[in-house]
């Protein structure tokens, strides 16, 4: 039997992420890795996965022939920002997240956004 898998799964979920904040920026934006591995040198952003918590039930619509699973969800990431503009590139970051801009765009990518 074949796995059944999220239709957005975490590394395109951080891919788009990452490429919608890269917009507004001018250094890499990277995903958090495991503990003692070392920080980059220079300015960069990090994208660290806090939490996934499950909103409701399951939402579910079948046919004759298919079933579809829908688990709504939160998903929480902390991004931090180091360099000489960390807060200045944070404030961009928390604006754009916060407007039509960061809709469209993650539409742009294939992304349904539900706001």
């Amino acid at each position: 039997m074949a796995d059944i898998l999220p239709s957005v799964t975490e590394t395109q979920a951080f891919t788009a992420l990452g490429t919608v904040i890269q917009s507004v920026v001018g250094c890499p934006v990277i995903r958090a890795q495991v503990n003692r591995t070392a920080m980059p040198v220079g300015d960069f952003i990090v994208m660290t996965q806090r939490s996934f918590t499950r909103l409701s039930t399951n939402v579910v619509k079948s046919t004759s022939t298919t079933k579809t699973m829908m688990q709504p969800v939160k998903w929480a990431i902390q991004i931090d920002c180091y360099g000489l503009l960390a807060a200045d590139r944070a404030t961009s970051i928390s604006t754009i997240l916060r407007d039509e801009y960061a809709a469209a765009q993650f539409t742009a990518l294939g992304y349904d956004m539900q706001y």
